[in-house]
């Protein structure tokens, strides 16, 4: 899979070539002489304005599918080898936990990305900042901003979070949704949306008061409960005002994927607001040798990857776009394999670089 990956990777890279060519040669017609000086520019400016592809570490938690899970180093090192060039760490447990990583810890976590080449685009939070109890609140405060002090150790400058994560429940070692969704749903009943909306919000500013000392930006997922759709995200960022708080807008998590719809999510967020993406699914290579997507869980159609790519591409994003699998992965009715969720980030990377050149 690596051999063929990189083959493709590759390809990627040549196509990008012939464009910047395409682009020099093109102005050069229309009258315009350019220096050797002149050249650089525009190629640096072509890489500027490119979206970049990286990899979560929750795809190989091992809560997932059928096999062990990766440590950080070892998550790392599998990124490298399957042609990403960038990765997301999770702030929790059995990764970028705070309690588990100080200064120290994180230097090496450091040296390793560096030593491989592989930059860390973010850190990912778990956050809930709904709940009705007070302390409640303030213990998941307290852990962001320790994970804004672990960000800020390893020299990233995005922390990924939420309104109100429900979390997990485990059985037999595999992670399950639904039963602390449900216990989300029907707990503290009498308490409205609006409550929960400025308890939110309050957090969200105090949290803004930490990322400014950690130089950190915090980019707010688009992802419920709490936040039904992608305009509620931006009124929730716009709400609090700060430049420390951006937006992390994701395709997978639309209720629609029709083109208007995903363009003018992309358009009303807008380049200056969004700093970081996810991209998630299933994939499967076509007899034709294409990567395509496959409908899986309680999905009902395909993520529009083409129509948020281009849109996205036409504002100039150029933040991350991060993948991860982060649902129960099984083929047929048992869970995959460590091997199979390593395909289906092979898969990810190829079908994304694919619709990146296209649009390109």
């Amino acid at each position: 899979m690596t051999q063929k990956n990189s083959l493709n990777r590759r390809e990627f890279l040549l196509k990008g070539t012939k464009g910047t060519i395409g682009l020099t040669a093109g102005i050069a017609a229309s009258g315009a002489i350019f220096s050797c000086q002149d050249r650089e520019k525009i190629v640096e400016q072509k890489n500027k304005n490119s979206i970049k592809l990286s990899l979560f570490s929750v795809t190989f938690t091992g809560v997932w599918y059928d096999g062990p899970g990766l440590n950080i180093k070892e998550f790392i090192r599998k990124a490298k080898s399957i042609g990403y060039n960038a990765v997301e760490l999770g702030g929790k447990r059995p990764h970028l936990s705070p309690l588990d990583y100080d200064e120290k810890e994180c230097a090496e976590i450091r040296k390793l990305a560096d030593r491989e080449g592989i930059e860390i685009a973010a850190v990912a939070s778990y956050n809930n900042f709904a709940s009705p109890i007070p302390e409640r609140r303030e213990n998941e405060l307290l852990m962001v901003r320790e994970q804004m002090r672990t960000t800020s150790y390893l020299g990233v400058k995005i922390l990924r979070l939420m309104a109100a994560w429900t979390g997990v429940t485990m059985d037999n070692g595999k992670a399950i949704y639904d039963e602390a969704r449900k216990a989300s749903e029907v707990a503290f009943p009498d308490v409205t949306k609006q409550q929960k909306w400025k308890w939110c919000r309050e957090c969200l500013e105090e949290s803004v008061k930490y990322a400014e000392k950690f130089g950190i930006t915090l980019a707010f997922q688009n992802h419920k409960p709490l936040i039904d759709n992608y305009k509620d995200a931006i009124e929730m960022v716009n709400e609090i005002g700060s430049e420390n708080l951006k937006l992390s807008l994701d395709v997978p998590l639309f209720y629609a994927q029709d083109d208007e719809y995903v363009r003018n999510a992309v358009l009303e967020a807008g380049k200056d607001l969004i700093v970081h993406s996810h991209v998630g699914g299933e994939f499967y290579r076509q007899e034709n040798g294409k990567i395509a997507q496959r409908v899986f869980g309680s999905r009902r159609n395909l993520i529009n990857y083409p129509g948020f790519l281009k849109t996205l591409t036409e504002i100039g994003y150029n933040g991350y776009l991060s993948y991860e699998l982060c649902h129960p992965f099984k083929i047929g009715n048992k869970y995959a394999k460590l091997e199979d969720s390593e395909e289906q980030a092979v898969f990810a990377l190829e079908y994304l670089r694919n619709i990146l050149s296209e649009v390109a």
